[in-house]
């Protein structure tokens, strides 16, 4: 076996534990596609994992520094000796200043991770979920030598649609980490003036009235996502997330938004087949 197929093994474990949607949307490209996705995908889960893997603001500050001097590095064509970046170094440089740019405006977006004020308005929300899962998005397309045209247009909505339904399913594990991502007009909007102290613990019908707004506002954005038309096939793996944010958003309803309920997690066979449906029927 290869170094390059004993990186891609780790990295493929490394996706599996913890973000195992994205390595199966992966796994349903093939060849030099399948790496590239697996690679970028890695790539995500070091920016967006900064603030569980630090103990302090300023050190997830410098971590994400690091990647913005790793993404320099292979821009000059001397990527530093680490999986995730010489899995990029393999196709970004070929890509250009548009996989450079929206790489950097991820990790920018990061930054509002290692920041302990809530989102105010649902606005800010709603571009930080575009600016993370939507730039994601379109970096996967340009990984799939998809540069342009109408799946760039797809990717604003349904990346902002599976950060949603993320951000909803997520409560409880934000809740313990002391972290709220809800917006506070729209709590506040719903009778939830200290969200620390007391969401979904005494108010877990005031609870529900918010969530279910963020839901429709994801159920909208899965809509206009689905109406764009003329998308090339090449462009199918890097938006199968969609999938996904339809299938957990169906779940949260049917919940009724017990974010307790055991049946909000579909199990790996489900969310397989959900993929593969979207993969190959459309």
């Amino acid at each position: 076996m290869s170094d390059r197929d004993t990186q891609t093994g780790e990295l493929i474990e490394e996706l599996r534990a913890k973000d195992p949607d994205r390595l199966y949307t992966a796994l349903f490209a093939s060849g030099a596609a399948r790496d590239r996705l697996i690679g970028l995908y890695g790539f995500n889960l070091e920016v967006a994992s900064t603030r569980e893997r630090v103990s302090e603001p300023m050190l997830g500050q410098i971590r994400l520094q690091w990647w913005r001097d790793a993404l320099a590095e292979i821009r000059n064509g001397n990527p530093r000796r680490h999986p995730v970046v010489e899995s990029l170094a393999t196709w970004m440089p070929q890509a250009g200043n548009a996989a450079f740019d929206l790489a950097s405006r991820l990790i920018d977006a990061r930054e509002a991770d290692m920041d302990e004020a809530p989102f105010e308005t649902v606005d800010q929300l709603l571009a930080y979920a575009e600016a993370t899962s939507s730039n994601l998005m379109r970096l996967a397309l340009i990984a799939l030598d998809v540069t342009t045209g109408p799946a760039h247009e797809t990717a604003l909505p349904a990346g902002r649609a599976y950060a949603l339904a993320g951000i909803i399913r997520a409560v409880p594990f934000h809740g313990v980490q002391g972290r709220v991502l809800l917006p506070g007009q729209l709590l506040a909007s719903h009778g939830i003036m200290d969200a620390r102290q007391s969401l979904g613990r005494r108010d877990p019908e005031k609870l529900k009235a918010v969530l279910t707004a963020l839901a429709d506002i994801a159920d909208r954005s899965v809509s206009d996502a689905r109406q764009v038309r003329g998308l090339p096939g090449a462009a199918r793996p890097a938006l199968l997330p969609l999938a996904l944010a339809r299938l957990y958003l169906r779940r949260l309803r049917k919940a009724d938004f017990d974010l307790s309920d055991p049946g909000l997690d579909p199990g790996n066979a489900a969310r397989i087949a959900t993929i593969f449906r979207a993969r190959w029927l459309g």
